[in-house]
């Protein structure tokens, strides 16, 4: 089995290590927020956040909480790039209210590329599995999009499948077309109304 370790270093060291390595990565942020976000910035500002100060996880309690309502009310406000730099839109689900728009970067797509590959490899997933994506790629649709990515990451192959199919892909079953391990990759809330669909084709769920 060809696995890659895509877990960083540091995933695995004491919770200490952990701790001051990120601790090391808050000054760099921050000044970064404040250069680029006109969220953020305004947000310092606006709470006279001296963000030199903030040098433990402990201190980030001095900032407010940022919500849901935040994003989808000031979107634009948290994009931290040039427009040109922006290679994507995608949106959350909405299964607790109205969507919420994110602007990707490249950067950022191989990001999400890379938690989903470490979560796979997690799961002990690797190059030789192939996975059936039962998550949607259209209108703009997080998961299924890190789903993919994560698995052509990781070097493994997949059958998309939509959840309402045409006779044609109905006639091309990934699970016909592959002779490999088969996954199944869905989101949490598609899994509950499957069990009486996929019950007359006698599945052990």
């Amino acid at each position: 089995m060809n696995k890659e370790n895509f877990s960083p270093d540091i995933a695995s060291k004491p919770l200490h290590e952990i701790k001051a390595f990120q601790e090391q990565q808050i000054g760099k942020l921050l000044l970064y927020l404040e250069q680029h976000s006109v969220f953020y910035s305004g947000i310092f500002k606006q709470n006279k956040i001296d963000i030199r100060k903030i040098r433990k996880i402990e201190d980030l309690v001095h900032f407010p909480v940022t919500t849901k309502d935040d994003l989808q009310s000031r979107n634009d406000d948290f994009i931290c790039v040039p427009r040109n730099k922006i290679i994507d839109y995608i949106t959350t689900s909405g299964t607790m209210g109205d969507p919420v728009t994110f602007a990707m970067t490249d950067h950022d797509l191989d990001r999400l590329a890379y938690n989903e590959a470490i979560s796979f490899t997690c799961a002990d997933g690797s190059s030789d599995d192939t996975y059936q994506l039962m998550t949607t790629m259209d209108r703009r649709f997080m998961a299924g999009l890190a789903y993919f990515l994560g698995i052509r990451r990781m070097g493994a192959s997949s059958g998309r499948s939509a959840p309402v199919r045409s006779a044609a892909t109905s006639r091309h079953e990934p699970e016909q077309a592959v002779s490999r391990t088969i996954t199944a990759t869905t989101a949490p809330r598609v899994v509950m109304p499957l069990p009486p669909d996929l019950r007359p084709r006698t599945l052990d769920l």
